[in-house]
């Protein structure tokens, strides 16, 4: 079981607002990111194409396999034994997806 992390509170962003310190919960990111621990990986991102869904190079990004996509998801596609990741809406019909992106992991 991973760390567990105590939630403060909320913040608004974009605008100042009072706040004030107050324990709401506890989390373990582990819980909140990863639903099937077994199917779940890390992928580090090389380039620079995801950056207009917010994925930015060297951003980490949690990836589920087996996972069915939707219409919005971002995903790990192959094609002749390569893999990409993109919309899941811009997939042609000799691609086939590989798993789906769950979460982006960013270090600042």
């Amino acid at each position: 079981m991973g760390t567990t992390l105590r939630v403060l509170g909320v913040i608004e962003a974009g605008f100042p607002t009072s706040a004030s310190e107050e324990l709401i919960d506890t989390i373990s990111l582990d819980e909140y990111l990863i639903g099937n621990k077994e199917a779940t990986y890390l992928l580090k991102v090389t380039s620079r194409s995801m950056e207009d869904a917010g994925i930015l190079q060297g951003d980490m990004v949690i990836v589920e396999r087996g996972r069915d996509p939707k219409k919005n998801d971002i995903v790990i596609v192959e094609k002749d034994g390569s893999y990409s990741m993109m919309h899941f809406s811009d997939i042609g019909s000799e691609a086939s997806v590989a798993a789906v992106i769950t979460a982006v992991v960013r270090r600042y």
